[in-house]
């Protein structure tokens, strides 16, 4: 709770029980049309303003926690972006379960902000993506709110529910080394390990996913995967079917001689909660584009950078070959990955690109698996933009069928600063087409579905060439139609 200095009047955030209720649903409900990462992310550049803020309350009011202690409100803003930081910062080993609960925390203080709106000073202005995240998350905070009170009169008939429930899993004993599947809120879980610690007493560590396909022989629907094999022979192949890989830990032990037994979110978050799945089609959840600034320990640096013009600017020029109705003006390296004269080119290139891969794309997209290497040379004022008269996208449309997390992605690595177009789709825009600038040994990742083009990138006096590398990323290899494709384990 927050109390008011100078009228001691406690300003109540949210409930600790109704906090844990929204964490509760989000993790059942799941967030596949706004992934809980992206959210995150999003409100990341909003710490400092919140400081700004905390800054200006810390001399009216303090926060008091759980244990009663006091603290001020800057060091309350500071915790909670310090936790949840982590999931954003790469760590993305944190749990479904600790992602959610970091969601709700950061929501809490913009909940404050705006229901105690008087006492805090009307200091929280209008923001896009302040709202978006408020707004997604707000029915749940209601959902919650109603929840307890129906809990309070229906206590005995939830008790019946939740004893249904433990009875759905005790069905089968696992407190064995047994790999035996388990059936959680009907949703089937097929065991893929166990792990066994103890000697008299001993506790069963199992590792569960879950067993739900997404059928496209049957409509694009999600199935248990025994239902779509009763139809194996009748026209269902192993193409036609999309796998949920979300996991689940289960620990079964003894403890003064009773067995026992929990379940817990695993690290792999569910796809088959996407109820934005219709038609075939999943509705596009990612974000369309991410400037990516590399970390120091990356080892980019302008040695690197420099040596990997070099060798592009003393590839011979009958490679280089014209972007289409753009003349001389822009022009890529069409044979770097097939050429064999280029070979060492291209494993330059590769090396380069693979640090951007590894740390950054591979660990946001574990399902993106294949890319291929290319380059970008380009002189002069004129945007491809206004060559070609229009923008562009990089991959067929075809490549929409796929789920969002599957689907492809582009990256443009600045080995000179250049300028991205793209279009702008929302209507709080005041342009159609947007520009993000990328300065050297930055780089810009976007999604399959962003139209863009090439930006101006110099002057018309200016008559060097300006250099980049583009890679295409896909999850399986029919979605690049070129000869070298660079695994990436």
């Amino acid at each position: 709770m927050v109390i008011d200095k100078e009228s001691k009047k406690e300003i109540v955030l949210v409930s600790k029980d109704v906090l844990k209720k929204m964490n509760q649903m989000l993790i059942k409900e799941g967030m596949s049309d706004n992934h809980p990462v992206h959210l995150l992310r999003n409100l990341v550049p909003y710490e400092e303003y919140l400081l700004q803020l905390a800054g200006q309350l810390d001399n009216k009011m303090s926060y008091v926690d759980e244990r009663m202690q006091t603290t001020t409100i800057t060091n309350l803003v500071k915790r909670t972006f310090e936790s949840f930081g982590d999931s954003v910062d790469g760590k993305f080993e944190c749990t479904e379960h600790d992602i959610f609960l970091d969601m709700v925390r950061v929501w809490q203080l913009i909940h404050a902000l705006n229901v105690n709106s008087v006492a805090f000073g009307n200091c929280l202005p209008t923001s896009v993506v302040v709202e978006c995240f408020y707004h997604r998350l707000k029915p749940l905070f209601e959902k919650a709110i109603a929840s307890g009170k129906r809990s309070k009169t229906h206590k005995s008939n939830s008790s019946k529910t939740s004893e249904k429930i433990n009875n759905d899993t005790k069905e089968v004993s696992h407190h064995n080394d047994s790999k035996r599947s388990v059936l959680i809120d009907g949703k089937p879980f097929k065991c893929n390990g166990v792990k066994v610690k103890g000697d008299s007493v001993k506790t069963y560590t199992k590792y569960f996913q879950c067993n739900i396909v997404w059928d496209q022989s049957d409509g694009s629907k999600w199935k248990p995967h025994n239902e779509v094999a009763k139809r194996a022979g009748k026209n269902v192949y192993p193409h036609q079917l999309v796998k949920c890989e979300g996991t689940m830990l289960g620990i079964f032990t003894t403890k003064n001689g009773k067995q026992t037994q929990q379940f817990q979110p695993g690290s792999k978050p569910h796809i088959c909660y996407n109820r934005s799945v219709a038609h075939g089609v999943p509705m596009e959840t990612r974000i369309p584009m991410i400037l990516i600034v590399s970390s120091s320990s990356w080892n980019i640096d302008r040695h690197a950078i420099d040596s990997m013009k070099t060798a592009l600017s003393n590839v011979s020029k009958k490679w280089w070959v014209n972007q289409a109705n753009c003349g001389s003006k822009r022009q890529y390296l069409k044979e770097l990955s097939s050429e064999k004269s280029l070979e060492m080119v291209r494993k330059q290139a590769e090396s380069f690109v693979g640090k951007y891969m590894r740390n950054f794309v591979s660990k946001m997209y574990p399902s993106l698996t294949h890319c291929k290497v290319g380059a970008l040379r380009s002189r002069g004022d004129q945007s491809q933009f206004d060559l070609q008269g229009t923008l562009h996208r990089d991959y067929l449309d075809d490549v929409d069928k796929k789920i969002p997390e599957e689907r492809p992605q582009s990256i443009i690595i600045a080995l000179d600063p250049f300028v991205l177009l793209y279009e702008n789709d929302s209507d709080y825009h005041d342009d159609s087409v947007g520009s993000q600038s990328v300065a050297k040994g930055e780089a810009v990742l976007f999604t399959s579905s962003l139209r863009h083009a090439g930006g101006s990138n110099g002057t018309t006096e200016d008559k060097t060439w300006k250099y980049r590398l583009f890679t295409y990323i896909v999850s399986e290899l029919g979605s690049i139609v070129f000869s070298h494709i660079l695994f990436l384990s």
